[in-house]
């Protein structure tokens, strides 16, 4: 029995494809029945400057490597290989051996067995051209600002669709899958502005429970549309991804302002959003019917000059920085001692005002506007 020789022109990827996929298998073809025995299997990359460089050792006992007993096998790199990049694999003489003990010569010369890599779009641009593109992923941003909204915070959304139903990173920034939706924003050379509607599910009444805290009108919401081999390499098994490029996005400072509150019930909450040009408009009326209070904290129209000082939950603190109104009725009650503070939590309110005190509450807001009948 002679020893196994590799049938080169029917292992994949040959030497002269040039246009080989980054994601690729290793196919080793062989005369005979091989078996795999000890030793490593080497994927360089080849440098135009310096030494070439190791890209993954792989050892030829690891789950990696698969076929043992037939004539073929099969070798499948962790690792997403960069795009136009020239490869070659060397392979150690004890890797593989016959049903006799003869051994597979192995690979020490790198044009044995080379290749290169297809170029890669590295825009969204090349991208979108493409007859087989990679699924495009939208991430949503709400933002809330103390001065405007009364709480500042940034919530991560994304809709959980297209391929991946987990959380995405995008930019060292995770977002969340929760069942959202955007729509409306389709643009028209008819002079008018859209106004989309995001709707999110109302899970636990959390959306409710978040615009008890503050006033979602205009808070910023900025959608950022990619495509899935954009992404950070932490959404992927392998732990890496030559072609992640946080600055490979549709459209820049695609942002939106929440107009008003649509609906609310128990299942689900929609916001009618409008664009920043909207918001240089006059408003008519003036005056909007909304559940919480517009006016500026310890401004004139609020009138409160006491010094008690309240968090956002109207938890009475020491501190004047900590000094903080969440412009809802329960709030304007505690500081003008219509509700106190009770211990434990809560607050125990009272019909009239105490003596002394103007009967006449300075809130600007319409308790009742989110009421559903």
């Amino acid at each position: 029995m002679t020893a196994p020789t590799l049938t080169r022109s029917s292992s994949t990827p040959l030497s002269t494809d040039t246009n080989v996929s980054t994601e690729t298998d290793i196919v080793l073809v062989f005369d005979q029945n091989v078996d795999v025995e000890s030793g490593n299997v080497v994927l360089y990359k080849v440098s135009d400057v310096y030494y070439d460089s190791i890209v993954e050792t792989i050892a030829v006992t690891s789950g990696q490597v698969t076929g043992t007993g037939t004539e073929e096998i099969t070798i499948n790199p962790s690792v997403v290989l960069e795009g136009n990049t020239q490869y070659y694999l060397l392979i150690d003489a004890t890797a593989f051996d016959n049903s006799g003990g003869e051994s597979y010569e192995g690979i020490e010369i790198k044009t044995e067995f080379s290749f290169r890599t297809e170029t890669v779009p590295q825009s969204i641009q090349e991208q979108i051209q493409l007859l087989a593109p990679s699924a495009i992923i939208e991430l949503y941003q709400l933002h809330l600002t103390a001065a405007v909204n009364g709480v500042a915070a940034i919530y991560y959304y994304h809709d959980g669709t297209n391929e991946i139903h987990g959380d995405i990173v995008f930019n060292s920034i995770t977002y969340a899958a929760v069942p959202c939706e955007f729509s409306g924003f389709k643009r028209s050379a008819k002079g008018t502005l859209p106004r989309p509607t995001f709707t999110v599910a109302n899970s636990n009444n959390a959306i409710s429970a978040l615009l008890t805290t503050c006033n979602p009108v205009q808070a910023k919401i900025v959608r950022i549309r990619t495509c899935k081999k954009f992404l950070d390499a932490a959404n992927f098994t392998s732990g890496s991804n030559a072609t992640a490029d946080p600055t490979a996005i549709f459209e820049r400072d695609d942002n939106w302002y929440i107009d008003r509150v649509a609906t609310e019930n128990l299942t689900s909450v929609s916001f009618e959003l409008t664009s920043k040009l909207d918001l240089t408009n006059l408003r008519l009326p003036r005056r909007q019917v909304l559940e919480h209070c517009p006016w500026k904290y310890r401004g004139e129209e609020c009138g409160y000059v006491g010094k008690n000082y309240f968090d956002i939950n109207n938890v009475e603190v020491d501190n004047e920085s900590d000094d903080v109104c969440a412009h809802t009725l329960i709030a304007c009650k505690v500081r003008h001692r219509l509700c106190l503070p009770v211990v434990g939590g809560g607050t125990q309110c009272h019909i009239q005002p105490p003596e002394g005190d103007d009967d006449i509450l300075p809130f600007g807001g319409f308790p009742s506007a989110r009421l559903q009948m």
